[in-house]
């Protein structure tokens, strides 16, 4: 008796562990004047982070200045490594000009392997781009409009290569009554808990291994 329910107990834990990995981690992403990016995982939405009360906030502060330097958490420890800090770093240094997609695979083409590998496992759906391209010159709005095309064009391609792509829309004109370019990006990123697991694994055997070689 005592035997069947600890076998239930474990297959119980079993399935739920499998049932936690089997659910995707999304990233919801939009690009209107600046990036904007919601990270949730079941019904958990694991960034931004909620607002804490000030008291709250207080005592954070307080407990961070009696930690020691150099502690830094595993998840820093491993963006760092991974590449993946320089990655969103460069992505995001595209808020402070118009959307360049060549920034974008320039961050990817610097990342390191271990990101590579896992980013070519995502799914990127509800693919949404739209861009009315306007300004003064008409001239120049024509010459914008090609330029933006062909780079919106090159890019669909090239994300096409290295995520499974869902696109919902692409719509690119130039419309010669408005006196600046609008530009709007939206998307949903996602990946299994399973996939990101295993990513991080393999990156840290690997690492280890790195690490005794040169011990």
């Amino acid at each position: 008796m005592i035997l069947k329910i600890i076998l239930c107990v474990f297959g119980g834990l079993v399935l739920l562990i499998a049932f936690l990995l089997s659910l995707s981690i999304k990233a919801y992403i939009e690009y209107k004047d600046g990036f904007t990016v919601k990270v949730k995982y079941w019904f958990i939405t694991l960034y931004p982070r909620p607002v804490k009360k000030a008291a709250s906030l207080n005592r954070k502060n307080k407990s961070k200045q009696t930690e020691k330097p150099g502690g830094a958490s595993l998840f820093d420890k491993t963006a760092k490594k991974t590449g993946l800090e320089k990655f969103a770093s460069d992505v995001k240094k595209t808020e402070k000009r118009d959307m360049d997609f060549a920034a974008i695979m320039r961050a990817f083409d610097n990342a390191k392997l271990p990101l590579k590998r896992f980013i070519r496992k995502l799914r990127v759906e509800r693919l949404r781009i739209v861009f009315a391209v306007g300004g003064e010159d008409a001239a120049k709005i024509a010459v914008s409009y090609g330029l933006q095309s062909a780079a919106a064009g090159a890019f669909l391609a090239w994300l096409d290569e290295i995520v499974i792509l869902q696109i919902d829309e692409v719509n690119i004109t130039a419309d010669f009554l408005r006196g600046e370019t609008k530009q709007e990006f939206s998307c949903r990123v996602r990946a299994r808990l399973f996939t990101a697991v295993v990513s991080v694994v393999r990156y840290s055997v690997k690492a280890a291994k790195s690490d005794s070689g040169k011990s």
